[in-house]
């Protein structure tokens, strides 16, 4: 059950603070709080629980920016946790309504949190954050087992139609491109470099949604903080096989599209 409220729109003048505080308004927490579209995508995130009865599931912003906390600093679940409570700005940019030294939610929560968010749903988020020229972009790209050497190909397509010209460079897991992409990538002068690892290596359903949300989380976590390319890269870590990282150059300079690969059932 989902109850939508206020903590989505909790602003900078809400927070509730102990006598004689104030935060700061330009710490880079109150800062990214801003620009996160939390009540455009809350809609989005109740209706994952369409169900009136049971326990009340925890707020979208509190979700999601636990999960944004939790990437840029690359902490365990418990970790997240105690680094979060009694912090002011974390509790604020979770869009709790005040300052509390408790804990908003179990550890145990999180790794929920990660299961539920598509990567459909967090590129959308990522699109909004960057903005129409954003250096970053993500997408998703459904990979049938067994059919990588098409869909390495048909990307090259859309990437081309999309923004005028194939990449300059090309980044895949070793499976994806095959003999046929390869060769494709160098008969077009694209530079390709391929990682250790299969698209689809984990064995559950749910292991290949935690690794494509840490894809992109990561990606997410750069937009908002302004992070390298090989910040956004790093902080995806072992999720690696689940990105295919294209980089292209336009009037304004390089910018690169990452493409999560998901499975038909994913996303």
């Amino acid at each position: 059950m989902y109850r939508s409220g206020t903590d989505s729109q909790i602003g900078f003048t809400d927070f509730n603070q102990p006598a004689g505080y104030q935060l700061d308004p330009e710490n880079e927490w109150v800062k990214r709080a801003d620009r996160v579209p939390w009540n455009r995508m809350e809609s989005r995130y109740a209706a994952l629980f369409p169900s009136r009865l049971g326990n009340v599931a925890v707020p979208f912003r509190a979700a999601l920016g636990t999960l944004i906390i939790q990437t840029h600093y690359g902490f365990t679940d418990r970790a997240t946790m105690s680094f979060l409570t009694g912090d002011p700005y974390l509790e604020y940019f979770i869009g709790m309504p005040g300052y509390t030294p408790d804990a908003p939610f179990l550890p145990s929560s999180i790794s929920k949190f990660r299961r539920r968010f598509s990567a459909s749903f967090l590129c959308e988020v990522n699109e909004t954050v960057a903005g129409p020229h954003g250096r970053l972009r993500a997408r998703v790209l459904r990979v049938l087992p067994g059919n990588g050497s098409r869909t390495f190909l048909q990307t090259m397509y859309r990437f081309r139609a999309e923004y005028g010209s194939f990449p300059v460079s090309v980044t895949a897991p070793r499976s994806l491109p095959g003999r046929s992409g390869a060769a494709f990538a160098e008969k077009h002068r694209i530079r390709l470099h391929t990682v250790s690892g299969q698209v689809f290596s984990p064995s559950r359903r749910s292991d290949a949604q935690e690794k494509t949300a840490l894809a992109a989380l990561s990606l997410l976590s750069a937009v908002l903080f302004d992070e390298s390319l090989s910040s956004a890269s790093a902080s995806a870590g072992n999720a690696a096989d689940r990105l295919l990282v294209c980089r292209g150059r336009d009037r304004e300079g390089n910018f690169t599209v990452f493409y999560l690969l998901t499975g038909t059932q994913e996303g």
